[in-house]
């Protein structure tokens, strides 16, 4: 006498053909990837991302730099060894202007040396789309970053 139905084999092999569909599927939830982030979530990552080019100048024994690179798209901090680019931090759409020490806003560098010094002393400013602004000093002989507002 045969049985009627599925075994339980085929019913979970169509159910993982399923899911492997619907995993394929953009979802139509509206969850929006936004390229905002607070003020102060960025400044901290600037801070971070200063700081993990620092360590890595001192463990690998190199120095570096750290450029503000605009393009005509997007807008980024790069980190770059003496051999190779390391890092980029992109900079959110709601940021408005972001400066480093000792420049108007054009080929901007921040120097490392291998002992993670950051050379000269300064500010980097951010400034959001609401003008609200952050201010971070830079302090070379204490090997410091500090927010000054």
């Amino acid at each position: 006498m045969k049985k009627k139905g599925f075994t339980l084999v085929e019913l979970m092999a169509v159910v993982a053909i399923l899911l492997i569909f619907l995993a394929m599927i953009p979802l139509g939830i509206n969850i929006k990837k936004s390229n905002r982030v607070s003020l102060e979530e960025f400044t901290g990552e600037v801070v971070r991302f200063i700081n993990e080019s620092r360590y890595y100048c001192i463990n690998k024994n190199t120095s570096g730099k750290i450029a503000l690179v605009k393009d005509s798209n997007e807008h980024f901090l790069k980190f770059s060894s003496n051999t190779e680019e390391r890092m980029i931090l992109y900079i959110p759409s709601n940021i408005k202007t972001i400066t480093l020490p000792n420049t108007n806003g054009y080929d901007i560098r921040i120097s490392i040396n291998s002992d993670g010094v950051i050379s000269g002393s300064g500010e980097i400013n951010i400034i959001n789309d609401e003008d609200k602004r952050k201010i971070l000093g830079i302090n070379s002989y204490s090997r410091g970053i500090y927010e000054k507002n």
